[in-house]
Parts: structure tokens; sequence; C-alpha cells
């Protein structure tokens, strides 16, 4: 049964712009010109982030717990694994 993995992210307003890293996940970096858009575009840096760790043969980092001012990004597991 397929489960949903939750990352933290950082959100950064950067003057017209958010910037989003993940601390679990280094290569997932991306930003948005708004709160809403950089939430989307979190996701799927998430996504696309663990499809090279797949092609790549590496582990799939598991999520910490989120610090204070983290955002809980959802990575459905039946989006990596099929």
């Amino acid at each position: 049964m397929a489960t949903t993995r939750f990352y933290p992210a950082k959100f950064e307003k950067e003057e017209n712009v958010y910037n989003v890293t993940f601390r679990d996940v280094p290569e997932a970096n991306t930003c948005g010109d708004d709160f809403e858009d950089a939430l989307e575009m979190a996701a799927d840096a998430l996504l696309v982030s663990m499809d090279f760790y797949i092609e790549d043969g590496r582990a799939i980092p598991m999520p910490s717990e989120a610090k204070h001012g983290e955002v809980m990004i959802a990575l459905p597991e039946n989006n990596i694994f099929p």
C-alpha cells in the first residue's frame, strides 16, 4: 500500500520571489513568484529530484521532522515507486 512522505521545505522571501530549499534533498531547489506558486514548484522540484535519485540508483532519503518555520511538502510514494 502506497503512503505519502512529507519533506520539510524552507521558504524564504527575497524581494519579489520565494526561494525554496529542502534539507533532506539538497538537489530540490526552486522558487516561485508568490507563496502559492512556490508551493507548487516545491512539490514539482521534490518529485523531479527523486527521479534523479532513482535513475542514479541512489537511496531515497527519508524525511526529517520539520523545524520551526518549515513547510511539509507531500511526496506520494506511488509517484516514485511503481
